[in-house]
């Protein structure tokens, strides 16, 4: 099984996400990850799989997946509706245990709502929600859960302030 999800990984990583319709990169990102992907959603080329891919990914209608992002999931990525990600964005669904000689790994799911903008360069780390509305800025490492329609930014990011516009989708 292991062996599995590495072909697939090397698959989409080095030939399939380069391919040059968004359509088609859904549609085998689909069929090989077995991910739900939402209409209207652009997975830009140079989206990448890494570590041990075999969470299961949902990502919701009119979604912006920019290039560079990398997703390393073992558990379930939820991304909501109307969602943007810049370039280069990172989302770590596991870590490993500094306190245990072995070091072994440890596993969350990442959930992302609705209307969430994450800028360019951050890391969403394992079992962390990011709420609706909400904004994590340029380079943020976001290691605990952010609030809806809040600001957040640094390392490890903290509360900024609180957006002034809603997010008015369905």
């Amino acid at each position: 099984m292991r062996k599995f999800v590495q072909v697939r990984q090397y698959l989409w990583n080095e030939w399939l996400t380069w391919l040059p319709s968004n359509g088609l990169r859904c549609a085998l990102l689909r069929r090989l990850m077995k991910a739900v992907i939402g209409p209207g959603t652009q997975i830009w080329r140079g989206v990448k799989l890494d570590g041990n891919c075999y969470g299961v990914i949902f990502i919701g209608p009119d979604c912006t997946i920019a290039r560079g992002t990398l997703i390393n999931m073992s558990r379930t990525l939820s991304i909501g509706r109307k969602v943007w990600m810049g370039h280069d964005v990172s989302l770590y669904g596991s870590d490993h245990d500094p306190d245990n000689p072995e070091m072994p790994a440890r596993y969350g799911p990442i959930t992302v709502q609705d209307g969430a903008w994450i800028a360019s360069k951050a890391t969403i780390l394992k079992g962390v929600t990011v709420g609706k509305g909400a904004v994590v800025a340029y380079g943020a490492v976001v290691t605990r859960d952010v609030p809806p329609y809040a600001v957040v930014g640094g390392i490890p990011a903290r509360f900024i302030r609180w957006r002034k516009v809603q997010y008015l989708g369905p």
